[in-house]
């Protein structure tokens, strides 16, 4: 199941980059916030526990003005760690 994900994480990644060749974009900077958007995607889509989506419609300070934000905050430090934990014995 895992290597479904990561295959399923790659080719996210891919088909932005695809869509980008297929457009002939040479400009990429305009579209940053689209790569945003595919590696949140990607996040969300690889890791089905241990992260938490959390949507804040608006500033508590400001609660009139419009200011939606979307985090992905980790849960489980263990996810984090692990490509640390895999490239070295030991870590201080």
């Amino acid at each position: 199941m895992k290597a479904s994900r990561q295959l399923e994480r790659v080719q996210i990644d891919a088909k932005t980059l695809n869509l980008l060749k297929t457009l002939e974009v040479t400009d990429t900077q305009e579209f940053i916030p689209v790569q945003l958007v595919a590696d949140f995607a990607t996040l969300v889509g690889t890791y089905a526990k241990g992260f938490a989506v959390i949507i804040e419609p608006f500033d508590s300070r400001l609660p009139n003005i419009p200011d939606p934000v979307i985090q992905l905050s980790c849960l489980d430090a263990s996810l984090a760690m692990r490509p640390i934990f895999s490239k070295f014995q030991s870590v201080v």
